[in-house]
């Protein structure tokens, strides 16, 4: 999903599991998450603001930021300065005690991020004598781990998986190490029987799976049922895709850190968590942009979101296109009828008390949530409410794939 700037007033949990299929997700208790995914976004402080000296990308070969690795300057064998990159994959040098010179110093990682390794090893890096300049090292995911995950990490959006294998409903064995040997992206999707926007996702994902299934290989874990309710369930909504009891994986529900369902994650060939996003996928389009990011014989290592495609991104993390909304707000009403409330359901789109574009605080690029109906794999009509900023397929031209800005509610 995209990530949203502010959601004002964002009263719909109790609605999150009805049969309007909000299209975001669920909790535990049914109550809606509005998450944009597990990986926990910190924000980052502008180049400008810094007034840095030097800086570090360490990056997968895409131009994706690694977070958390430890970067050192070192002049000779004297460590200079130390810095971990920040959420888009940059270490900033800065001149807070007048200490760091320009120089030409030697760039090193500290210690690797598990499951990679250097894309050009035997490379050396070394800063130049010219301030704000960038120093980049490109990383190489080596492929699924061996091991366990340490105790108390998560995985994010760029992490090297460990292998596991789960026990499916009909019995079967599925490891992921062995599943990538045949597949090229592995989904591993978090659900439960009792959610609706789960169950609103699951036509058009076993389309999907079913178009792609030569490259793609799915286990959806649910994260309350026990085995015979997911065989039941399976069987009943005649779905082809792998299903797995909650624990499947060795709890693997657990290392995403899943507190709103659906959570949707996607591993490339790599072992690459490429795709750790919450939200129900309701179109086919949603599932197929995505494994066609991750498919072919010339792929490179790509993660979908944050400074990656689907999230947008340059450099310093910034979206990557900024689009202004061809589409407008829906009324009080409209948005009351949808959710089946009796005006009991207020929000706004801007600021409070901003109506206009010549209002200094109206933001171009804020898209409203819309209204949309459609029908579900069993040909019921559902009412439900989008962010705006992911375009429905066949609308205006555009591709669903695109991400336009932030959506507010």
């Amino acid at each position: 999903m995209n990530s949203f700037k502010k959601l004002t007033i964002f009263c719909l949990s109790l609605l999150a599991c009805s049969s309007l299929a909000l299209g975001v997700g669920c909790g535990d208790s049914g109550a809606q998450n509005s998450s944009g995914g597990a990986s926990s976004e910190s924000s980052s402080t502008s180049p400008e603001e810094l007034n840095y000296v030097y800086r570090v990308a360490v990056q997968n070969p895409t131009g994706f930021g690694l977070e958390d690795v430890p970067v050192s300057l070192l002049s000779g064998d004297t460590v200079v300065a130390s810095a971990t990159t920040n959420s888009t994959g940059f270490a900033y040098f800065r001149d807070d005690e007048e200490t760091l010179e320009l120089g030409k110093y030697s760039v090193v990682i500290d210690e690797l991020p598990a499951g990679y390794t250097y894309l050009n090893e035997g490379e050396i890096y070394e800063t130049v004598e010219v301030p704000e300049t960038t120093v980049t090292i490109p990383l190489m995911p080596t492929g699924v781990m061996q091991g366990t995950l340490p105790t108390g990490q998560i995985y994010n959006l760029g992490d090297v998986m460990y292998d596991f294998t789960a026990t499916t409903s009909d019995g079967s064995t599925f490891t992921l190490s062995e599943v990538l040997k045949e597949k090229q992206v592995v989904v591993i999707n978090f659900w439960a029987t009792w959610c609706g926007p789960c169950k609103s996702e699951f036509p058009s994902m076993n389309t999907a799976l079913l178009q792609f299934k030569d490259t793609v290989d799915c286990l959806a874990i649910s994260k309350t049922d026990g085995k015979d309710a997911v065989a039941s369930f399976k069987q009943s909504n005649n779905l082809s895709f792998n299903m797995a009891s909650q624990g499947a994986g060795g709890n693997i529900a657990e290392k995403f850190a899943v507190a709103g369902i659906p959570h949707t994650v996607m591993v490339d060939r790599y072992g690459v968590v490429v795709v750790n996003e919450i939200g129900s996928l309701p179109n086919v389009t949603d599932w197929t942009t995505r494994f066609e990011t991750f498919l072919g014989d010339d792929y490179v290592p790509t993660v979908w979101g944050k400074n990656g495609p689907g999230g947008g991104g340059g450099d310093d993390g910034t979206p990557a296109q900024r689009v202004e909304p061809f589409i407008g707000a829906p009324s009080f009403s409209q948005v009351n009828d949808a959710l089946g409330t009796d005006d009991a359901f207020d929000y706004r789109w801007q600021a409070e008390g901003v109506f206009s574009k010549d209002d200094e605080k109206y933001d171009l690029y804020s898209w409203p949530w819309v209204v949309r109906s459609e029908k579900d794999g069993n040909g019921k009509e559902r009412t439900f409410l989008r962010p705006g900023n992911t375009a429905i397929p066949g609308e205006n031209g555009k591709d669903s794939s695109i991400d336009y800005s932030y959506a507010t509610l």
